[in-house]
């Protein structure tokens, strides 16, 4: 199953900074918008789909009210069709936990991937536990739970 990833790229515009401050509401909107070299990146929604699933632009395009709401001075007079629509597949298991240890095909293949949005959080963690397979010693916790295999 792929996640589809999406996002809404607007144009800085009628803005004086190219800084300012990042507001995040993960609690209340489950969104976070960042500024990039190219505008200002509105993001925080994914589907379900898979590889030959298209961009539903009004998914990206919900987006903008939540950006304007907080920033109301940067979006002043922006709307969504200024806006770069974008999205991107990642992996996603059905059951939520990433995909880790040695592949039983082939033996010099170590996985690590689908982590969903906790990646960089989860990464160091994570690098410890296949690396401590990688080396053939005992990992902290049973890696059986979150083997590519399960699925079959």
């Amino acid at each position: 199953m792929q996640k589809k990833v999406i996002y809404l790229t607007l144009p800085l515009s009628n803005f004086e900074s190219e800084t300012y401050l990042i507001r995040y509401d993960p609690f209340v909107r489950k969104f976070i918008i960042t500024p990039m070299l190219d505008g200002t990146r509105l993001a925080g929604t994914v589907e379900f789909g898979g590889l030959q699933a298209s961009l539903v632009e009004a998914r990206a395009d919900c987006l903008f009210p939540h950006g304007k709401a907080l920033l109301p001075e940067l979006f002043a007079d922006a709307t969504a069709a200024d806006g770069e629509r974008w999205m991107g597949f990642r992996p996603s298991m059905r059951d939520s936990l990433p995909v880790l240890g040695r592949s039983e095909k082939h033996r010099n293949v170590f996985f690590s991937f689908g982590h969903q949005h906790l990646g960089l959080t989860w990464s160091a963690i994570t690098a410890k536990l296949v690396i401590q397979e990688m080396s053939g010693k005992q990992t902290e916790i049973d890696l059986s739970d979150y083997r590519i295999d399960r699925f079959s």
